[in-house]
């Protein structure tokens, strides 16, 4: 299934959960209440963010920075004393809060984005007065300070908003985590869709005591969301070319071994990167000698650099669907990669596979019309570039540290774009034209980079960040990437690639439990699956068709509604007309889940994904509700006919795979 399935959520269906872990106190106060609201909260954490809850035990407030006033029963003021300002005005918090978020003047509140929390009366006052209103379906809640959320969970019962997935508490991040944090967040629980539909809501004391924090966290968020859209891809066309690379692959997918055979093989072994930057001329020397003390794993394009110096890399990523790949591996004798394994994800043409002599492991990339293919090889969430899959190839096999060479992602200073000996020179066009922009370089001085190269630097950051292990950057020059440990080659291998352990036998031996015995069970597997999906396709056409007619019968009426200018207007026929059209968006959804959610859904993902968005942003433009839902049924005979011309194109590449099949 599809993560983008449109469920309707109701925001107030709480689910309350029972728990016991041992009480931790701090000794600002020994009120009964506190340390009962307290305990609820805590027991929530436990089970919800365990890491949260075991941060908040070594937080103490310290009562020289915040301290709480009590108001009248169960009310609380927070007194931030650094800043000689109480939080709350006046004797009822609550109704303090309520007063300022009819200061916002929010519209179109589908995703709310709490600046601060103080002591929870606003989000207590947004949930009850605000969010039906709003039909709000998310709230993130985003707190700077462990002390203040500490005060909070004394103060007043979060359970039922722990509890419940709808809610997100975001707690402590500095400055360097949020975009990692929230980039990983809007990914999941169909958050992107709101994009255009979230307004920041806060208590104007939450800006008066870190308003840097919280202005600086708009800016993420609209820049992390930018980069999920940009994940998703922004091309129908080039995800269907995967998809059809991948129907032409499924003999290599059935007769090979999968990465899955390697998980954790090298757990604690040292992993060598080597790309292709330009300041792998200054180091590549020292890598000769090293092919039994780590494991070495390139991108394609370092393929014929490292085999030019005598060097056998253990295994070679490659991700790209484009033909040029073919002049990266192609023209090596079978002696030559004997040893090198080729771990690539099977959307690249099948006439690469040709080309290259040497053995496959097939690595799945975290694409959902593998699921449906049903031929399990192991999976990873691979960003951009070869690069970036070949990092995340090395951490799934569970090497550390992750030693990176050759990757520069910038220019060199006098302009080169890759290293001698580069399949396509040393100043490779393509990179030197557009638009360039600055970032820090691994010598602390600014350094020239293309958006391109840059989207593959924040894909390694995405990565590192939620790598447990040390990531050392070796390649002594090129862009800075967060997360990476700065050391020159030579005192990387002095610290760590001292000891041998032979990792191409170790290789070998892992991936001999490999048995192509079930090798036609699975092609007939698959022959019906086509069969399946081929008719299931013809159904889904068939309703976007009849939904594209019942759109365009109702048009003129839809239009008059969104120009204000029809005299006999009915709500109940509106929502009707509405009802109807989501019910069969919803039934090509939920009717074929696995041919739509895990086929289809990812040919047309970058269009939907961006077709929510807008979808969801349109109650912004208008006063009444009536003329926002009149014209997002307009629009639905767009998404229709794209769905089905897309699904379409999907359907003849099964024919034409089970043709050759069959």
């Amino acid at each position: 299934m599809s993560p983008f399935i449109l469920i309707k959520l109701n925001l107030l269906s709480f689910i309350k959960m029972k728990g016991c872990v041992k009480l931790f106190m701090s000794t600002i106060t020994t009120d009964l209440y506190l340390k009962n609201t307290y305990k609820k909260n805590i027991d929530s954490l436990s089970k919800i963010y365990p890491e949260v809850a075991e941060r908040l035990k070594d937080t103490t407030v310290n009562n020289n920075k915040y301290s709480l006033k009590k108001l009248k029963k169960n009310n609380y003021n927070l007194e931030v004393k650094y800043k000689n300002l109480f939080y709350y005005n006046g004797m009822d918090p609550f109704q303090d809060s309520k007063s300022e978020l009819q200061k916002l003047n929010l519209v179109n509140t589908k995703m709310a984005l709490f600046l601060g929390l103080g002591l929870g009366y606003e989000l207590l006052a947004f949930v009850k007065e605000v969010s039906q209103k709003q039909k709000t379906m998310q709230i993130m809640v985003v707190e700077k300070e462990w002390e203040i959320f500490k005060l909070a969970l004394m103060v007043n019962d979060f359970s039922s908003f722990i509890n419940n997935k709808n809610f997100l508490f975001i707690i402590g991040k500095n400055d360097e985590e949020l975009p990692h944090e929230l980039f990983h967040i809007l990914k999941s629980n169909n958050r992107i869709l709101y994009l255009k539909a979230t307004n920041p809501v806060y208590h104007t004391s939450s800006l008066r005591v870190n308003k840097d924090y919280y202005v600086n966290l708009i800016k993420v968020f609209r820049e992390t969301g930018l980069r999920v859209i940009e994940f998703y891809g922004n091309d129908p066309e080039d995800s269907l070319i995967g998809i059809e690379n991948m129907l032409e692959n499924i003999i290599e997918i059935v007769n090979n071994p999968g990465i899955d055979y390697l998980y954790n093989k090298f757990k604690g072994k040292p992993a060598i990167i080597v790309s292709t930057g330009p300041s792998l001329n200054k180091n590549k020397h020292l890598l000769k000698g090293l092919e039994d003390k780590a494991l070495i794993i390139c991108p394609d394009a370092s393929l014929r650099i490292l085999i030019g110096m005598g060097i056998k890399p253990h295994l070679v990523t490659s991700l790209e669907r484009v033909p040029q790949v073919i002049e990266l591996v192609k023209g090596f004798k079978k002696e030559e990669v004997e040893d090198i394994h080729f771990a690539a994800c099977p959307v690249i043409q099948n006439s690469v596979y040709e080309a290259y002599p040497g053995p496959r492991v097939i690595v799945y990339r975290d694409f959902s019309h593998f699921n449906w293919l049903g031929i399990e090889k192991g999976t990873l969430n691979i960003k951009a570039s070869s690069g970036n899959m070949a990092f995340k190839l090395a951490e799934a096999l569970g090497c550390n540290p992750i030693i990176l060479t050759g990757q520069d992602l910038a220019f060199s200073r006098d302009g080169t774009t890759h290293a001698k000996g580069a399949d396509l020179g040393e100043r490779q066009e393509s990179f030197l034209k557009g638009n360039y922009l600055k970032v820090m370089g691994n010598d602390g001085e600014l350094i020239e980079t293309t958006p391109v190269w840059n989207m593959f630097r924040k894909g390694y950051e995405e990565d590192i960040h939620f790598y447990s292990g040390q990531c050392i950057n070796s390649t002594e020059g090129g862009a800075y990437i967060q997360g990476t440990e700065i050391m020159p080659l030579a005192e990387s291998i002095q610290r760590h690639i001292n000891k041998s352990f032979n990792p191409l036998e170790l290789i070998k031996e892992s991936l001999s439990n490999f048995k192509d015995s079930d090798r036609f069970n699975d092609i007939n597997r698959v022959k019906i699956l086509l069969d399946e999906t081929i008719l299931d396709t013809d159904k889904i056409i068939e309703i976007c068709n009849s939904s594209v007619q019942m759109i365009n019968e109702k048009k003129i009426y839809l239009e008059e509604i969104v120009l204000n200018r029809h005299t006999e207007f009915s709500d109940r026929k509106l929502i009707n007309i509405n009802n109807e059209i989501l019910k069969c968006k919803s039934k090509i959804q939920t009717a074929y889940p696995k041919t739509f959610g895990g086929l289809i859904m990812h040919t047309i993902q970058s269009y939907f994904i961006k077709f929510e968005i807008d979808i969801n942003a349109i109650p912004s433009k208008y006063s009444s509700n009536h003329q926002a839902i009149a014209e997002s049924s307009l629009l639905h005979e767009v998404f229709f006919i794209n769905v089905a011309k897309m699904t379409k194109k999907v359907q003849e590449c099964l024919k034409t795979a089970s043709e050759k099949l069959n």
